[in-house]
C-alpha cells in the first residue's frame, strides 16, 4: 500500500456584497477548470494566512482583510495526478476590499461572484460546501453590514469574522 502524504495549504473565503447578497469569490481551476476558492501551497517563509492572502490577489484579483483565525478545512485529491496525496487547505475568511482588474492568473482562471447557495452547488468537496454553508449561516446571523457594492474597488464595509 503506497505512503499518503498529506500536503498544507491555505485559503480564503473572499467575502462581500454582491447585488445586494452576501457572496463569495470563487475561480476556476487551472487543469480541470471546476470552481474553487482561491488556495494554494503554504510558502514556507509565509504564514497560513499571509499565504492565503497571496494565493487571493495570484489566483483571483483579490485584496482584503484576512481573518487571523481559519474557519476550518478541507481535503482533497488533485483529479489530474497519479499520485494518492491529499491536500490540505485551511480556510480563512477575508473580507473582499477591491478586485482588480488585472492580476497574475487572469489569463489561466475566471474569478466569479456566487451567493453562498450557487457556491455550495459549484464546488465539488463535500466538507468545503459544509464549511461554505457554516459560514453563510455565521454571516447571516451576524449583524454585518456592507456599504458599497464588491464590484466597484470601494471598500467594503464588512465585518472581520473573529
Amino acid at each position: 500500500m503506497a505512503k499518503v502524504d498529506i500536503i498544507e495549504q491555505s485559503g480564503v473565503i473572499a467575502y462581500g456584497k454582491n447585488e445586494g447578497k452576501l457572496s463569495i469569490v470563487l475561480v476556476t481551476s487551472k487543469g480541470s477548470k471546476r470552481w474553487v476558492v482561491p488556495k494554494g501551497h503554504i510558502e514556507p517563509y509565509l504564514t497560513a494566512k499571509d499565504s492565503a492572502e497571496k494565493e487571493a490577489f495570484e489566483e483571483a484579483g483579490i485584496e482584503g482583510v484576512v481573518s487571523d483565525v481559519a474557519v476550518g478545512f478541507f481535503d482533497y485529491i488533485k483529479q489530474d495526478q497519479e499520485n494518492s496525496n491529499v491536500y490540505r487547505v485551511s480556510l480563512f475568511p477575508m473580507k473582499t476590499q477591491r478586485l482588480l482588474k488585472d492580476w497574475p492568473e487572469a489569463n489561466l482562471r475566471t474569478r466569479q461572484w456566487m451567493t453562498i447557495p450557487q457556491a455550495i452547488e459549484a464546488v465539488n468537496e463535500d466538507k468545503l460546501k459544509l464549511l461554505l454553508k457554516e459560514f453563510g449561516e455565521e454571516m447571516a446571523q451576524s449583524c454585518h453590514v456592507f456599504d458599497h457594492d464588491a464590484n466597484s474597488l470601494e471598500p467594503v464595509a464588512a465585518a472581520i469574522i473573529p
